[in-house]
């Protein structure tokens, strides 16, 4: 698709096309001779996304703490979704990349021009039209995917996790894989010079073999940690 046919489709006027052009040819590309504008504007889109994600989330669920809410809040900004909400706009079909990209560097680069095209609507328009069409974006890949109700499962699951330790146990034990295993490694604190843990778990499935990090003040809190991140990650394993 040509990209004034695609920048007409959407819900407001753009004002400056070269915003555009600059956010649309990624660096990989020979039509780029400059990187430069690219990722500046891929910056600023992150910055704005960030924003708009977060204030989504803070009206969206008054009940849940800080951490519970940044855990949500970098799934829905990772370069696996925002690859999908690249493809749900069809920014793969205006987009200018390099001979050379394969099919395994294209997750990456529509997660950034997404960002990039995200800060080019922002300088280009206003933060309100920005995060409305970020808002209808998302809403409706929530109501592909099972609506608001994905999210407060997501939510609740990060609630739930009381004994991460025992979960992850269980999920691989369920599933035939051999429990996990951990290593412990101690530390200072370069600030007050106190012990500090890290605990790595890794594990086996039919997916691979991985390993998760954990710090914390005492070996118990480096390891629920571990499992922590473990289980945040289990898309990757499961």
């Amino acid at each position: 698709m040509h990209l004034v046919k695609f920048l007409r489709q959407l819900p407001f006027s753009i004002k400056d096309i070269h915003l555009f052009r600059k956010a649309l040819v990624h660096p990989s590309a020979e039509a780029c001779e400059n990187g430069t504008p690219f990722q500046r504007l891929e910056f600023l889109g992150d910055s704005v996304l960030g924003l708009v994600i977060g204030e989504m989330l803070f009206k969206q669920f008054p009940e849940s703490d800080e951490g519970v809410l940044t855990k949500i809040r970098s799934f829905l900004i990772e370069d696996a979704f925002l690859f999908q909400v690249s493809e749900k706009i069809g920014l793969k079909t205006i987009l200018t990349v390099g001979q050379g990209v394969t099919t395994k560097d294209w997750k990456k680069i529509l997660a950034d021009s997404f960002e990039a095209f995200i800060g080019a609507i922002y300088l280009d328009q206003s933060y309100d039209i920005v995060h409305d069409y970020v808002i209808q974006i998302y809403n409706e890949i929530f109501r592909e995917e099972g609506g608001i109700i994905v999210l407060k499962e997501r939510i609740n699951s990060f609630n739930l996790q009381q004994n991460p330790i025992g979960q992850i146990q269980e999920q691989l034990q369920k599933e035939g894989f051999p429990v996990p295993t951990y290593d412990i490694m101690e530390d200072s604190d370069l600030n007050d010079g106190l012990p500090v843990f890290t605990a790595t778990i890794s594990f086996e499935t039919n997916r691979g073999q991985f390993s998760y990090k954990g710090t914390g003040r005492n070996k118990k809190n480096a390891r629920k940690i571990a499992a922590q991140e473990a289980l945040y990650h289990e898309n990757e394993w499961k």
